[in-house]
């Protein structure tokens, strides 16, 4: 391992939320892993350890997370001046949303613990409730950004003003192919889109809204933890304000 490469791995390790991705990563790929032993292969014993590891790690994650409920919703008293009226709307009320989802999850932990009693599938189902509400408002920012992205391309314009003679078909093609380049050209808002759209199906899953195995949750949770590491790796890749 070089050094650069040991220098991220400190880095990441050193915080908090960079622990949390890091066992998320692994919680979500153990999820993967039992379900293809568990439909491809005849090993009961592997599929009962990778389910266990897979708890302990959403386990350790609310450990991680615990009093952050607090942070989040603290947060807020800065998003409120964002100059943007937009953001700070969305902004806001996605840091509310967040908050209110992990005090439930803190409530969940104490439950697990056998600390407190409470009717912990209703808890669960709050959780995932506020977790949802919490993506959807990320992703209507992520649209924004993306708006505002196309609206100062002015390439995009000229391109779209010259092709008003190619066919339909020949315009869809230019505007999703454009719309790549853009994303490419916006890496921080390319992340979060990435990060909330695999992630918007897992409490969707779990509300029953949508019928997902476990094995595609394990994919979308491994591509939204990578999505959502990158900006600790590089800084620069987070999307702001938050």
């Amino acid at each position: 391992m070089d050094n650069i490469t040991m220098e991220k791995w400190i880095k990441i390790n050193s915080q908090s939320s960079g622990k949390d991705k890091i066992a998320r990563l692994i919680q979500y790929s153990s999820r993967f892993l039992w379900y293809y032993i568990e439909v491809t292969k005849d090993s009961r014993d592997t599929v009962t350890k990778l389910q266990n590891l897979e708890k302990s790690l959403s386990s350790f994650r609310k450990l991680l997370r615990f009093g952050k409920s607090v942070e989040v919703l603290h947060g807020t008293l800065k998003t409120i001046h964002i100059n943007d009226r937009f953001l700070k709307v969305v902004i806001t009320l996605s840091r509310i949303y967040q908050g209110i989802f992990l005090l439930f999850d803190h409530f969940v932990w104490l439950a697990d613990t056998g600390l407190v009693r409470i009717q912990r599938k209703k808890y669960v189902e709050y959780s995932n409730k506020f977790w949802l509400g919490s993506i959807i408002l990320g992703l209507l920012r992520d649209a924004y950004e993306i708006n505002i992205a196309i609206e100062s391309d002015v390439s995009f314009y000229k391109k779209k003003g010259s092709l008003t003679h190619l066919s339909n078909q020949s315009k869809r093609t230019f505007k999703w192919s454009d719309f790549i380049r853009l994303l490419r050209d916006h890496d921080d808002v390319f992340w979060d889109t990435v990060k909330n759209v695999a992630d918007i199906w897992i409490p969707l899953t779990s509300l029953g809204h949508v019928n997902l195995s476990s094995g595609a949750i394990g994919v979308l949770g491994i591509i939204s933890s990578v999505a959502g590491l990158m900006p600790i790796i590089n800084p620069q890749l987070k999307l702001l304000p938050s």
